[in-house]
C-alpha cells in the first residue's frame, strides 16, 4: 500500500494499522527536534516502524538507527526500508540497555507493541508468546556505529527506559541529543509490587536526567510541552505518557 508517497508493505500480516495516524503529538515533537538539531536518530524499541514512518514523512534523508529485540519486528522494519529505498536507515536485531545479556521477551505475539523484557512490569496474565532477545550496552553500540552527531533518541521499551538511558549516559553527556521517551504511570495499578517497580524505575530516569542536566517536559496531545518534576499522573491517560528530555542549554524560554 502507498500512503503519502510512502510504501507500507503488507507483510507477515502487518501493515494495515500503520495507515492510521499514530500519536500525532509525537510526530509534532519529532518535527520540533528536527527544526532545531542535526544528526542521526536512534529509535530504541522500533516495533513495526511507527516512529520510522513519522521520521521519513518529515525528513527522508536523516540517518536512522532502529533497535528491537523482536526478530519479527526487525524483519518487518527492514521490509519498510527496502520498499522505500531508504539509504540512510538501518534496524538492528537487539535492544539497548546498561548490561549485556539475553532476556526473555514477554509478549502476546511477535509484533506486540507492549512486549517487554522487564519481568513483573505488567499485571497481565502470562503472555501467549515467549522468545529470547539480545540486549547490548548502548554506549558501546553507539561508539561502534560511529554516531558522533545525534539529534534525537526515541525510546519506547515498555518499562526498560531507565536501563536504556543508563546504558547510553556517556552518549547523552557527549552528544546532547533531544530524547523522546514513554514513561508509563502506576496510579491505575492495584499490584503494589508493580507500583513500586514503576516508581523506582521512574525515579531512576528522573535522577539520571537531572544529573546529566536535562529538563523534562510532558508532550501534550495538543502539541505543547509542559515542564514537569514528576512522571506521576492523577489518573491513567495514555496520551500523557510521552516526554521530551531537553539538554538544559537547549531549553527555549517558551518551552
Amino acid at each position: 500500500m502507498t500512503e503519502h508517497g510512502i510504501r507500507i508493505p503488507i507483510f507477515l500480516n502487518q501493515g494495515k494499522a500503520l495507515l492510521d495516524e499514530h500519536e500525532p503529538a509525537v510526530a509534532w515533537a519529532i518535527s520540533y527536534v528536527f527544526d532545531r538539531a542535526q544528526g542521526a536518530v536512534l529509535d530504541v524499541g522500533a516495533n513495526i516502524g511507527q516512529t520510522l514512518l513519522k521520521i521519513i514523512r518529515i525528513d527522508r534523508e536523516r540517518p536512522y538507527y532502529g533497535f528491537d529485540v523482536s526478530p519479527a519486528c526487525v524483519a518487518y522494519v527492514r521490509r519498510i526500508i527496502a520498499e522505500n529505498s531508504l539509504e540512510n536507515h538501518v534496524v538492528l536485531p537487539f535492544g539497548l540497555g546498561a548490561e549485556e545479556g539475553i532476556l526473555p521477551i514477554l509478549s502476546k505475539d511477535p509484533f506486540d507493541d507492549m512486549a517487554t523484557v522487564v519481568e513483573g512490569f505488567r499485571s497481565d496474565a502470562l503472555p501467549a508468546h515467549r522468545d529470547l532477545g539480545l540486549i547490548k550496552n548502548g554506549d558501546a553500540v553507539i561508539s561502534e556505529l560511529g554516531c558522533d552527531e545525534i539529534s534525537l533518541v526515541k525510546i519506547d521499551v515498555e518499562g526498560g527506559e531507565a536501563d536504556v538511558l543508563e546504558g547510553m549516559s556517556g552518549t547523552l553527556r557527549r552528544t546532547r541529543p533531544y530524547v523522546i521517551c514513554e514513561v508509563l504511570p502506576s496510579v491505575h495499578l492495584q499490584d503494589e509490587s508493580i507500583v513500586r517497580m514503576r516508581k523506582e524505575r521512574a525515579a531512576r530516569i528522573m535522577n539520571l536526567m537531572s544529573t546529566l542536566n536535562f529538563r523534562i517536559f510532558r508532550i501534550h496531545p495538543d502539541c505543547r510541552l509542559e515542564p514537569v518534576s514528576s512522571f506521576e499522573l492523577p489518573g491513567f491517560h495514555l496520551s500523557l505518557c510521552n516526554y521530551m528530555f531537553i539538554p538544559k542549554e537547549k531549553v527555549e524560554p517558551a518551552a
